[in-house]
C-alpha cells in the first residue's frame, strides 16, 4: 500500500500555490522518517559562507553535513539551476576540506552527484522517479542505494 508521504509527494503539487518550503518541508520528512535520520542532524536553510568576495548561500538541506540537497519546485524545468547551486556549495566545500553527497530533487524525481576534483565541478552517479505506486520501502531503498 502506498504511503501517506509517498502521496503528499505527488498531491503538493496541485495545490494552488505549493512552495519551495512545502516541497523541502516533504523531503525532510522522507530523511526523518523513513531513512531514520534525526531532526537534530537535519538542517534546514544552512548558511555557507565562503571566503570574502566569495559565494555565499544557504543550502536548502544539510543532512549530518555530509549530504547536500537542492529542492525545487519541478526539476523538469529547474535542474540546471539547481545542478548550478550545488556546482558553487560543492567549490565551497571541497575549499573547507569537506566532502559530501549532493542531491537535487523535487521529491518525485531526485538525482544524485559526488564532486569531481578532475572536472572541477559535480558529476552524476545516479537518478530515479519515484512512482505514485512506490512503498515508503522501495522508496528509502532507492534513495540509500544512490548515497
Amino acid at each position: 500500500m502506498t504511503s501517506n508521504l509517498i502521496n503528499e509527494l505527488f498531491n503538493i503539487r496541485s495545490r494552488p500555490g505549493f512552495s519551495h518550503s512545502d516541497i523541502r518541508r516533504r523531503i525532510i520528512d522522507v530523511f526523518n522518517q523513513l531513512l531514520g535520520i534525526p531532526l537534530t542532524f537535519i538542517k534546514a536553510e544552512a548558511p555557507l559562507i565562503g571566503e570574502p568576495g566569495s559565494y555565499r548561500g544557504r543550502i536548502d538541506i544539510f543532512l549530518e553535513e555530509k549530504i547536500v540537497v537542492e529542492v525545487k519546485r519541478d526539476l523538469r524545468k529547474e535542474l540546471d539551476k539547481a545542478v548550478e547551486e550545488l556546482n558553487k556549495y560543492a567549490k565551497m566545500l571541497e575549499d573547507k576540506g569537506i566532502r559530501a553527497f549532493y542531491i537535487a530533487t523535487d521529491g518525485i524525481t531526485w538525482y544524485f552527484y559526488i564532486y569531481d576534483n578532475l572536472k572541477g565541478e559535480i558529476s552524476k552517479i545516479g537518478e530515479f522517479t519515484v512512482q505514485r505506486d512506490w512503498s515508503c520501502e522501495k522508496l528509502s531503498l532507492a534513495i540509500s542505494e544512490n548515497i
